[in-house]
């Protein structure tokens, strides 16, 4: 009779090619430790439903409105400008990781596509572009339209 009453992470390394055991040592350790954390039950996740769309999210994502009417800002008066929850043109902090949606359903939206940009003025400003770097952006629908959004998750920031 097994003294370890039949747990296979016992057993992985003579289970693995000789090569491997010989070879690739740090490997047979981890698939041993895989197992050995499998069998053992040693994560337990309590009231997790599966059948959500994010089961596992550390952070909530994170919605913004945006309009589009006439204002001032420190660029230009009297001028378009995107709202972004009732204020004109904020500098908005972001966190790695966390998925932004900007609502743009309203329909003052209609005809102003909203880019994410580093530069103050965004791609108004003489260099300016649009920021793409570490961050993945999908858009939704048109803008002025129901449903049309632009989301964006920034990865490396």
């Amino acid at each position: 009779m097994r003294s370890d009453g039949g747990a296979l992470y016992t057993q992985i390394e003579q289970q693995l090619p000789n090569f491997v055991q010989h070879n690739h040592g740090s490997f047979s350790k981890f698939v041993e430790k895989y197992y050995e954390f499998l069998e053992l039950n040693l994560l337990t996740f309590n009231d997790l439903d599966l059948n959500e769309d994010k089961p596992i999210q550390e952070v909530n994502d994170v919605t913004y409105t945006v309009t589009v009417a006439t204002g001032d800002n420190a660029y230009s008066n009297n001028a378009n400008k995107f709202f972004i929850t009732g204020a004109a043109s904020p500098t908005l902090n972001v966190s790695s990781g966390t998925t932004y949606i900007f609502n743009q359903s309203a329909s003052t939206n209609a005809g102003h596509p909203l880019r994410i940009s580093q530069s103050p003025n965004g791609r108004h400003t003489p260099g300016g572009e649009e920021y793409s770097n570490g961050i993945n952006v999908i858009t939704f629908g048109t803008p002025g339209e129901a449903g049309a959004q632009l989301q964006f998750i920034s990865v490396l920031l």
